[in-house]
Parts: structure tokens; C-alpha cells; sequence
């Protein structure tokens, strides 16, 4: 794989990017990240979690710009793909907290649905606001 389609995928939110696109680029970054957290672990112990914890940062950008440029290309703002992140780092807190768990459901239930918009809602066709209509794979520019 090119590594200019590596960065325009997953070191920049502009343009757009198809389902299909979406699923792959998503998963293989999480089973990336799955990979290397599991590794660092157990070579490192408590070390290597703490090195994954700062490594799933990354990750987050990365994972940002991927759901961003998905939003786009069903003509909303990627902003919203921030949102949802928000939304599930605060589910996980809140159904931690006894009283708040049902709140907390609730949220992920919120995250969960709009996941599957994003996995299954086709894009806009043709050219939007974002830019044209993405390929199956982005070629790098």
C-alpha cells in the first residue's frame, strides 16, 4: 500500500471516503493497534500497557479522520465524528457509576446506531460539499 494513501487516509479529515473504505481502513487500524497493544504487553508488562495507552492516542486521531471524512461524504460535517467520540468516552465513564449505568447505556446505544449509519447509509452520490465521490480506495494525489 502507498504511503501517500496511508497519510491522506489517516493524517487528514478532507474529503470523503466510502463504506467500504470506511470498514477496511477502520478495522485494520484497530487490529493494528490490537496487535501492537498485545505485543507491548506482554514483552513490557506494566510499561508497555502504559506505552499502548499512549500509542491509542494516536490511534484516536487516526481513527478520527477516518469517521470525519465518512461523515463527509454523506454531506454532514466531520466535525460530528468528534461528537460521537465524546459521546462514547461518556458512556464509559458514566456506566461506571452506579446510579448513572442506565445513562450510560443509553449513550453507547446512541454511538451504536450511528456507527451502523456509518457503515451502512450510502453516501451522497456524486459531487457534495466535501468533494467529488470517493472511489472504492482514495488514490493518493
Amino acid at each position: 500500500m502507498n504511503s501517500q494513501i496511508i497519510k491522506a487516509v489517516y493524517f487528514s479529515s478532507t474529503g470523503r471516503l466510502g463504506r467500504l473504505a470506511y470498514f477496511g481502513y477502520a478495522l485494520a487500524l484497530g487490529v493494528a493497534f490490537f496487535v501492537a497493544a498485545a505485543i507491548l504487553t506482554m514483552l513490557l508488562g506494566m510499561v508497555g500497557l502504559i506505552l499502548s495507552m499512549v500509542l491509542y492516542l494516536g490511534v484516536l486521531y487516526c481513527e478520527y479522520n477516518v469517521a470525519a471524512k465518512r461523515f463527509q461524504d454523506l454531506n454532514q460535517p466531520g466535525q460530528y465524528a468528534l461528537y460521537m467520540m465524546g459521546i462514547a468516552f461518556l458512556s464509559g465513564v458514566l456506566s461506571r457509576i452506579g446510579s448513572l449505568e442506565l445513562v450510560g447505556s443509553l449513550l453507547s446505544l446512541l454511538v451504536l446506531v450511528a456507527a451502523l449509519y456509518l457503515l451502512f447509509v450510502p453516501g451522497t452520490a456524486g459531487a457534495n460539499t466535501y468533494g467529488p465521490a470517493p472511489d472504492a480506495l482514495p488514490d493518493a494525489q
